[in-house]
């Protein structure tokens, strides 16, 4: 997705207390409504983000195909760029910038998840939370390197993280002492 075609600028709306904000996307969606109805609204406020993605379950349709290949890395596109304008518009850099608590549960399997954008839109990442079977994982030493202060950090049911790499990331920010490492007081592996 190019952030330069951007939705119609129009005013935001403004929930003065939307402060939880869960997302569930499934089967065939267009990601270009996603997109439109995550850049209308002014997502200043939030600060617990939970994305679901992935096949059927008992609350959507029978007949929802699975996700086609690449189809969740559109979704997360549609709802973590910011565009330029709107940025302008509103002064802000971030999409989610008071975010501390995301959850990113993805029920399909081998899919490339867009690390930098999703980290870059919520900086202030506090509780990290990923259930991602089978998926590509971040370069944990770059991309985590976007999330300053983290807490906790959870990762369930993501098969195919290298755990040395993993591994590697916490132990180079523990012998550079940086406060990244300092801040963390929980660490869980499902």
């Amino acid at each position: 997705r190019n952030e330069d075609l951007a939705p119609e600028v129009t005013q935001q709306i403004k929930f003065e207390r939307l402060e939880r904000l869960k997302i569930i996307v499934g089967g065939d969606k267009d990601e270009n409504l996603l997109w439109k109805l995550t850049d209308m609204i002014d997502l200043s406020t939030v600060a617990d983000l939970h994305i679901v993605m992935g096949t059927p379950t008992r609350t959507w349709y029978a007949d929802d195909p699975p996700l086609e290949y690449g189809k969740p890395a559109k979704f997360l596109n549609s709802i973590f760029i910011f565009p330029k304008d709107r940025r302008k518009e509103t002064g802000r850099i971030f999409k989610f910038p008071n975010v501390e608590t995301l959850h990113l549960h993805l029920r399909e399997e081998k899919q490339d998840i867009p690390f930098d954008k999703l980290f870059r839109a919520a900086p202030r990442v506090r509780d990290l939370s990923l259930e991602l079977p089978h998926c590509v994982e971040p370069d944990v030493s770059q991309t985590f390197l976007l999330c300053k202060d983290l807490r906790e950090v959870r990762l369930t049911n993501c098969t195919t993280f290298s755990a040395e790499e993993v591994l590697n990331f916490f132990r180079k920010r523990s012998e550079e002492g940086g406060s990244e490492i300092a801040n963390i007081h929980r660490v869980e592996f499902e």
